[in-house]
């Protein structure tokens, strides 16, 4: 206990109910919520524990942030909810957000609260807390994180919102793909037991992308994948988990995986087979996959990660992020902090060669066409 007000203690000693209730509808992230932070306990924190800093009574807590543990001498701390970014700490109102700050840095652990909301005052208090026991480095994202989507009756025929190139591209793609096969498209609730299957299915379809040939499918991050499978089933057997497949004659060329929580929908994974990207698969899916949500009634959908170009295609709401790290004046702190330089001077590097090689590529082929002229 590092004051009256502040716990330092595992998930397992705080309820689920004690646990969501820090939290009220709409729009709560399902990631800041129990179910997630058990999973992501089992499959990505040290000893399958997550270090959880609590302010008040562990039976109805005001705040909590729940962060998993890197193995290793260094054990990084890592905020559970925020690998894609846009989420704040949990916690019922601001005043606790000081003894929170405390609490945190009283760890004496590094920690990196990922892309943070940039106009959140947490921020603040930590740097406040900070003062003479670590350095906190904040860095402002370019890309905003969180991108969502507001829904209304009109969003039933999404092409009705959209501008008019993605609304013709959308009518050109869907047409030309009918005219290779039977186009159908699968909107499943499964149960626990169908979940395995499905997921199969998923990570197949996925395999076939362009996430297979940078490393990031789930076919090679095994760990991310069984996490997926174990938080499936808890969704599953509560109702909310969504899984959407696109067909072309029976074969699944896109995939959606989701859930439904306070009638929003919350996207996880989305990917399509590459063999026939040029009929626009990808936005195919989201196409037909807004129109369903909207048309039973949903009312949001968060698309998670950050804006990137294919997403400003549906929305240009997102929220503006800062990343957080924190390393604290100890031997731990020290050695996160040379880590992540050297890191960072790797990726400068590789960016460097990068645009070498793109450069006298470049001027490769401008001499090439002078030598032809």
């Amino acid at each position: 206990m590092v004051s009256e007000q502040v716990h330092i203690v595992t998930q397992s000693e705080v309820t689920p109910e004690a646990w969501d209730g820090v939290l009220s509808a709409p729009w709560r992230s399902p990631k800041l919520l129990f179910a997630w932070a058990k999973a992501m306990a089992a499959h990505y924190s040290r000893i399958g524990a997550l270090t959880v800093v609590v302010v008040g009574p562990l039976s109805e807590p005001k705040a909590l942030l729940a962060m998993t543990v890197d193995k290793g001498f260094v054990q990084r701390h890592h905020f559970v909810a925020n690998d894609d970014g846009g989420l704040p700490v949990p916690r019922r109102d601001d005043s606790v957000l000081p003894a929170l700050a405390k609490g945190l840095i009283g760890l004496g652990k590094p920690a990196d609260l990922g892309y943070y909301p940039i106009e959140d005052p947490f921020i603040g208090e930590v740097q406040k807390a900070a003062q003479g026991k670590a350095k906190v480095v904040v860095r402002t994202k370019v890309i905003p994180a969180a991108p969502w989507l507001d829904l209304d009756e009109s969003w039933s025929e999404p092409t009705n919102n959209l501008r008019r190139n993605m609304r013709q591209s959308i009518r050109r793609n869907e047409r030309r793909m009918r005219e290779l096969g039977e186009v159908t498209v699968d909107f499943l609730e499964p149960a626990t037991g169908a979940v395995d299957g499905l997921l199969d299915t998923a990570v197949a379809v996925e395999a076939k992308s362009w996430k297979e040939r940078t490393g990031t499918a789930l076919t090679h991050d095994h760990r991310q994948q069984a996490f997926f499978r174990d938080y499936a089933k808890v969704v599953a057997g509560e109702g909310r988990l969504h899984v959407a497949f696109l067909r072309l004659d029976g074969k699944a060329i896109a995939m959606s995986i989701g859930e439904i929580r306070d009638n929003v929908f919350w996207a996880y994974k989305i990917g399509y087979d590459e063999a026939v990207a040029k009929y626009g698969p990808g936005a195919l899916m989201q196409y037909y996959l807004i129109g369903h949500l909207a048309g039973r009634g949903i009312q949001r959908i968060e698309m998670q990660g950050h804006l990137l170009e294919y997403k400003k295609n549906w929305t240009d709401k997102a929220i503006d992020t800062v990343a957080v790290r924190i390393y604290p004046y100890n031997p731990r702190g020290v050695a996160a902090m040379g880590y992540d330089a050297m890191r960072q001077f790797a990726k400068r590097r590789e960016a460097r060669q990068e645009a070498a090689a793109r450069a006298s590529k470049s001027a490769a082929a401008k001499a090439d066409a002078d030598r032809d002229a």
